[in-house]
């Protein structure tokens, strides 16, 4: 009886997955691997934190006017590290700046205030220095008070010919606020009013702008403004 043979390895009867196509094993090979998982994000860096800007430096009190104008560069809010410690009874030394305007073309800004009282608490740099008070002004009154005559030439108007210049008066108020230096925090604030209802003697103008005046202001109380910063210079510190 002959002998059965056996199927060759290399022959077409190979089971059922011989006739399923190379390309379908592949694709269901890699359904069962799953998803590729992606590489976790690594976490953000938290933000540097601002830097404070440098401590200023100045050479004279005069300097310290910068605490004082609107648009400097310098806050009053940051304090000055570099000034006296507010601390004790007074008087406490103290630079007082006025900005004060005889006319509307007067942009002369805050001045050192040296006479008086004022260079009793005045310090001898900025560094000895533990209030700092600024005198601005404020609002100005609509209703004209009076006219007030001039001479040609005189009293820093610029004009010709001989006749007498007129210019209308209006009320003007002002507000002083003063400043612990080294912190920056308010100490004392008010307002103050004009002396009186009169003519200011000198009208000047020192604006770097080009501007003839055409309306004078009444003048600042000065004695009122003294007391009301004297009190906070006199006083002691809270």
């Amino acid at each position: 009886m002959p002998t059965p043979h056996r199927p060759r390895s290399g022959g077409a009867a190979l089971g059922p997955l011989a006739a399923i196509p190379a390309a379908l094993l592949l694709a269901a090979a890699a359904g069962c691997s799953g998803a590729e998982e992606e590489p976790a994000a690594a976490p953000s860096s938290a933000p540097p934190s601002p830097t404070r800007s440098p401590a200023p430096e100045f050479e004279e009190v005069e300097d310290l006017d910068t605490y004082c104008r609107e648009n400097s560069d310098e806050d009053i809010a940051d304090g000055y590290p570099g000034a006296a410690e507010y601390a004790g009874e007074g008087p406490h030394p103290t630079a007082v700046f006025s900005n004060s305007r005889t006319n509307d073309a007067d942009y002369s800004g805050h001045r050192l205030q040296e006479d008086g009282p004022y260079e009793e608490w005045l310090p001898d740099s900025p560094e000895e220095a533990a209030l700092l008070a600024c005198i601005d002004h404020a609002d100005e009154g609509d209703e004209e008070i009076t006219t007030c005559a001039y001479e040609p030439g005189r009293f820093g108007i610029p004009t010709g010919g001989g006749e007498s210049v007129e210019l209308p008066l209006y009320g003007l108020s002002y507000e002083y606020t003063v400043y612990e230096l080294r912190t920056g925090e308010v100490v004392a604030s008010g307002d103050v009013g004009p002396g009186s209802d009169g003519c200011p003697l000198l009208v000047v103008s020192d604006s770097v702008i080009e501007k003839e005046p055409t309306k004078v202001f009444t003048v600042m109380d000065r004695s009122a403004a003294q007391e009301a910063i004297e009190e906070a210079v006199q006083g002691a510190a809270d």
